[in-house]
C-alpha cells in the first residue's frame, strides 16, 4: 500500500495542511473522551473542546466566524467500506497518528464509486488540516493498536437528523452528510445507506 504524508503535494487536491497552529490543549481534552470498546464513535459536539479557548478561536477563523461544532471521532478501525462527503470543508486535528483514505467526488458515477481510486495519507499527532467539500472520506484508520483519536470541526448542524420532508437523494443520510457504502457492510445497509461502492474493501 502506498501511504503518503498529508504534507506531500499529492494531498493538495484533497485538502490543505494548516501550518503554524498548535492545538495541544485541545488534543489533551480529546484524548480524555472515552473510547468505544470496539468500532468507531463520533461525538459531533464536545463541550470540553468547544469551550477550550485556543481551538474555539481557531475554529472561528477556519470557518469565517460561522457557527461550528467541535467534536471527536475515536475508536478502532482498520478498513474503509463507506465514504461520505459534505457540502463544506471539514477541519481535523490528529491527536494520534491517522491513516486517511481519500477520494474525489468527481469520480462518483451517480451513486457508484470504485474503492480502488482511494489514496492513502498519514497524519501525525498535532497535524491540523482541512478536508475539502469535494473530498470523499470517512473515519480515519488506526496506526497504533491502541486505536485512533481525531478532532472534527464542521458547520453546526452537520450530521443531525434530516427534517421532513427530506431530499429525494438516497445518499443524503443526515444534514450536510452524504453516504455511500459497500454491499458487504451490513450495518450501513441496514441504516438504508445505498450500497454503491465497488471493488474490494480497503484494509490496513
Amino acid at each position: 500500500m502506498n501511504i503518503r504524508s498529508i504534507h506531500d503535494p499529492a494531498f493538495k487536491t484533497y485538502g490543505k495542511v494548516l501550518e503554524g497552529i498548535s492545538l495541544t490543549e485541545a488534543c489533551k481534552a480529546a484524548l480524555m473522551v472515552k473510547m468505544p470498546e470496539s468500532g468507531i464513535a463520533y461525538l459531533a459536539s464536545v463541550e470540553a473542546l468547544e469551550t477550550e479557548p485556543t481551538i474555539a478561536a481557531a475554529a472561528q477563523q477556519f470557518f469565517g466566524e460561522a457557527t461550528v461544532q467541535i467534536g471527536v471521532c475515536n475508536g478502532f478501525n482498520r478498513e474503509m467500506s463507506t465514504v461520505e462527503y459534505h457540502k463544506s470543508s471539514e477541519v481535523n486535528v490528529a491527536c494520534t497518528p491517522l491513516l486517511l483514505f481519500l477520494g474525489h467526488v468527481w469520480d462518483l458515477h451517480g451513486q457508484s464509486y470504485d474503492l480502488s481510486k482511494l489514496e492513502v495519507f498519514r497524519a501525525e499527532p498535532g497535524d491540523v488540516f482541512e478536508v475539502y467539500g469535494t473530498t470523499l472520506h470517512f473515519a480515519p484508520c488506526q496506526v497504533e493498536d491502541s486505536g485512533f483519536c481525531s478532532i472534527v470541526i464542521l458547520p453546526k448542524g452537520t450530521g443531525e437528523v434530516l427534517p421532513s420532508p427530506c431530499s429525494a437523494d438516497p445518499t443524503l443520510a443526515k444534514i450536510n452528510k452524504w453516504l455511500i457504502t459497500h454491499p458487504d457492510n451490513a450495518a450501513m445497509r441496514a441504516r438504508g445507506v445505498p450500497a454503491g461502492l465497488t471493488g474490494s474493501i480497503r484494509k490496513v
